[in-house]
């Protein structure tokens, strides 16, 4: 796979920074830029049977509108999991397919990171009226994920190790509900789309794996005005309004 190079990434997410920063300090009705911590857990969707993992995801969002929001993220996990695997073998004499079995246990430890763009549901079908305690979002993105992964037979006691970055895609749905002034609670569930069949170390199947994670957290509002609320809990702003 091709090496992201570090530098040339840090120095786009402070880019980004700078401008969502500067965007921010000069809108004076509304806030518009949020950072959301959350963490849960993680369900792999793969060749062995998985136990529930782990995840942290940090993101700083930003809000043009009510009905669109972007957002860049960095997350770090843990999937691991046992079972019985499949395993596919061609016959040549017999011109035709084997399965075995064999026992596995795999652990995988990963760093993700990103870009995602939300579409504010309460805003696109109840556009008039203000939300009062929740708001659902659905979005999806994209980004990078590199990964350490360790798969071990309980019966060979063979291992294998990998070390690999590849290029990840995700959907999910995502609700806000109203807390302080400030402060809002989040709560999300999430697919994780990769393009690998080694993420359980494991690739039997040929199959590229996927996980799915739940997860919850904070959303905290930067804002350099105490008097502003935050422009997705503002009423009909830039929605769009459908007439019959």
């Amino acid at each position: 796979m091709k090496k992201i190079p570090f530098i040339s990434i840090r120095n786009s997410a402070l880019l980004f920074c700078i401008i969502l920063f500067s965007i921010q300090n000069v809108s004076a009705q509304y806030s518009r830029l949020t950072i959301d911590a959350k963490a849960g857990t993680n369900i792999f969707l793969g060749s062995v049977s998985p136990f529930p993992g782990i995840n942290t995801t940090l993101g700083l969002r930003f809000s043009p509108s009510r009905l669109i929001s972007v957002g860049a993220y960095w997350g770090t996990g843990v999937l691991w999991g046992n079972g019985i695997a499949t395993k596919i073998a061609y016959s040549e004499i017999d011109n035709i397919n084997t399965y075995t079995t064999e026992k596995y246990m795999f652990n995988t430890e990963y760093h993700t990171w990103g870009g995602n763009m939300y579409l504010n549901l309460q805003c696109l079908f109840n556009p008039i009226n203000k939300p009062k305690k929740i708001i659902p979002y659905l979005y999806s993105g994209a980004g990078y994920m590199r990964t350490r992964s360790s798969a071990e037979s309980l019966e060979t006691h063979g291992s294998v190790v990998r070390y690999m970055t590849y290029f990840t895609s995700n959907v999910g749905l995502e609700l806000k509900l109203k807390g302080t002034k400030r402060l809002d609670y989040i709560f999300c569930i999430q697919e994780n789309l990769t393009e690998t069949a080694y993420l359980d170390g494991i690739p039997f199947d040929g199959k590229l794996d996927t996980f799915i994670s739940f997860s919850a957290g904070v959303s905290y509002q930067i804002c350099f005005n105490k008097n502003n609320t935050h422009i997705d809990w503002a009423r009909g702003h830039n929605c769009p309004l459908f007439r019959k």
